[in-house]
């Protein structure tokens, strides 16, 4: 395979192309780069995502009718003869 450049490159050309491609294949290492950031309380992260207009990332379980009659079911429960 042969390839011909036109116009000659000067020196300053070739350079500049081989260091393109030695930053193209060497690997990057980002997170060595900056130290990892520390975790925010919730209740930033609330108030960031409230500012946003978004909704909360955990929502608390909704309290109605039917979660009080399944609490009030599980109090009359009984293991029958296995718990005597």
């Amino acid at each position: 395979m042969n390839i011909e450049f036109t116009p000659m490159a000067d020196a300053d050309t070739v350079a500049a192309a081989l260091a393109a491609l030695a930053c193209y294949i060497e690997p990057s290492t980002p997170a060595a780069a900056e130290p990892p950031a520390e975790p925010q309380p919730a209740w930033r992260s609330a108030g960031l995502l409230a500012a946003q207009g978004l909704p909360p990332t955990r929502r608390a379980p909704s309290v109605g009718w039917a979660a009080a009659e399944r609490v009030r079911r599980e109090a009359g429960w009984s293991f029958g003869i296995v718990g005597l």
